[in-house]
C-alpha cells in the first residue's frame, strides 16, 4: 500500500450528540471511499484548533463566534460547511463562501454532497493500491476500484477510470485491499461493497451493470457482510 497523509477534518458544535453523530458518519463515508480519517470534535469556537484542518463543520447556532472562525478557515483556503437551524442563516453564512450550507436536522445525502465539492482538499487522504503495471508501476485509489477480477496471473481492476490490467495474480492484490469494504465473492473475483447495487439470489448486482456470481460456499458470509456493511450505513445516516 502507498503511503499516503490522513484526511483532517473539524467539527465545531455544542450539541454533543450532533457533534457524535456526525463523527459516525464520516467514520462510515471514510470507510466507503477507503480514507485515513483524523477527526477533531470541538464544543466551542474559542476551543477550537482548526489549522491543521482539511475541512470544518461548522454549527453557526453557535453564534458570532463560529462566523469569525468560518472567515478565518476561509483566509487559509480550507474546506468549508456550515450548518444552522435557521435557514436564515444562508444568506449571512455566504460571506464565508462556503462549499455547502446544510440545515438542521441533517441529511446524510447532503453532507455526503458537501464531502463530494472538496474532494480537492482531502484527495491526498486517500488510500491507494501501488502495483506494477507492464515494466511501470501505478497508484489507485481504492475507492475508484469496483472489483477486481482474476486474469490467469495478471488481475484485472475495474472501476471509474475503466478496466486497468495488473501485473500480479487477484491473491497477491488482495493483501492490499481492506475488508471491508472489499469481500472475496468467488475464487475470481474481489468487490468492493460500496459498489454492489443489491443481492438477487447468488448474484451481486453491480452499479456498472455487471453481476457477478458470489460462490456457494461463501453465500452466507457475503450476504451477512453486505447487510452489515449497509447497516452501518442507514444506522450513521439515521443519527443526524
Amino acid at each position: 500500500m502507498a503511503d499516503e497523509l490522513s484526511i483532517r477534518i473539524g467539527i465545531c458544535t455544542a450539541d454533543q450528540a450532533l457533534g457524535q453523530a456526525l463523527c459516525r458518519v464520516l467514520e462510515g463515508w471514510a470507510q466507503v471511499v477507503c480514507a485515513n480519517l483524523d477527526l477533531a470534535l470541538w464544543t466551542s469556537a474559542a476551543q477550537a484548533e482548526p489549522a491543521d484542518c482539511a475541512l470544518l463543520l461548522l454549527d453557526l447556532d453557535e453564534g458570532d463566534a463560529t462566523f469569525r472562525l468560518a472567515a478565518r478557515a476561509r483566509e487559509r483556503g480550507q474546506g468549508l460547511v456550515l450548518l444552522s437551524q435557521d435557514e436564515g442563516q444562508a444568506i449571512g453564512a455566504y460571506r464565508c463562501h462556503p462549499d455547502a450550507f446544510l440545515c438542521k436536522p441533517l441529511k446524510a445525502d447532503k453532507l455526503r454532497q458537501a464531502l463530494k465539492r472538496t474532494a480537492h482538499l482531502w484527495q491526498q487522504g486517500l488510500r491507494r493500491l501501488d502495483l506494477p503495471y507492464y515494466r511501470s508501476r501505478i497508484q489507485l485509489p481504492l475507492c475508484q476500484i469496483y472489483y477486481a477480477e482474476a486474469q490467469g496471473r495478471h488481475t484485472i481492476l475495474h472501476g471509474a477510470s475503466g478496466p486497468v490490467e495488473i501485473n500480479q495474480p487477484l491473491g497477491k492484490v488482495a493483501e492490499q485491499l481492506p475488508e471491508p469494504p472489499f469481500v472475496r465473492c468467488q475464487k475470481s473475483f474481489i468487490v468492493h461493497l460500496g459498489a454492489v447495487r443489491h443481492i438477487s439470489g447468488g448474484l451481486l448486482q453491480m452499479n456498472d451493470g455487471q453481476s457477478i456470481s458470489i460462490s456457494r460456499p461463501l453465500l452466507s458470509q457475503v450476504r451477512e457482510q453486505y447487510d452489515s456493511f449497509w447497516h452501518k450505513e442507514s444506522e450513521a445516516a439515521a443519527c443526524i
